[in-house]
């Protein structure tokens, strides 16, 4: 596991928080384009359904088309880093966003949920399960077991580092 400092973020994302000094990133994850799956599906019905029934096609383009922005949207705004000190999650945009910042300290639990399309697809969904009950799920990760790994690798150096 190689620590990198944080220069400039990558295109098409939102900024990294301001940084701890002495703090690095250590893995950053992005959103798999699985996640376009769903939209791809109902797309596809509404092309079948176009040329049988015209009315009901367009309807189903025209979810079809909403559900891919608003994935879209997901994609580029969704943010899972993991530093040397925290876990930061953000989501949202623009007026509205969220941030969860958990310190490693403070993860009781990281979980990898994988369903029949995320094993096809390469992807998984991370749980963090943190002090207080407070979980925060993260869908569509495309490497959700190395993000796994990479914390479980940080937090046992800490416990041999204390022993």
């Amino acid at each position: 596991m190689t620590e990198k400092t944080v220069s400039t973020p990558a295109p098409r994302s939102p900024a990294l928080p301001a940084l701890i000094p002495g703090e690095v990133v250590v893995r950053r994850s992005r959103i798999h384009p699985g996640i376009y799956w769903k939209s791809i599906v109902v797309l596809c019905l509404g092309l079948f359904l176009t040329l049988k029934v015209v009315n009901l096609g367009l309807l189903f383009l025209i979810v079809g088309a909403a559900m891919a922005g608003v994935a879209w949207v997901t994609q580029t705004n969704l943010m899972l880093v993991l530093t040397n000190r925290r876990v930061i999650v953000r989501v949202g945009l623009l007026f509205w966003t969220e941030a969860v910042e958990l310190r490693l300290s403070q993860i009781e639990s990281v979980e990898v949920e994988r369903m029949i399309p995320g094993m096809v697809m390469g992807y998984g969904t991370v749980s963090i399960t943190g002090t207080g009950q407070r979980i925060t799920r993260v869908p569509y990760v495309a490497d959700s077991n190395a993000f796994r790994q990479a914390i479980d690798e940080i937090l046992l150096k800490r416990e041999e580092e204390k022993a």
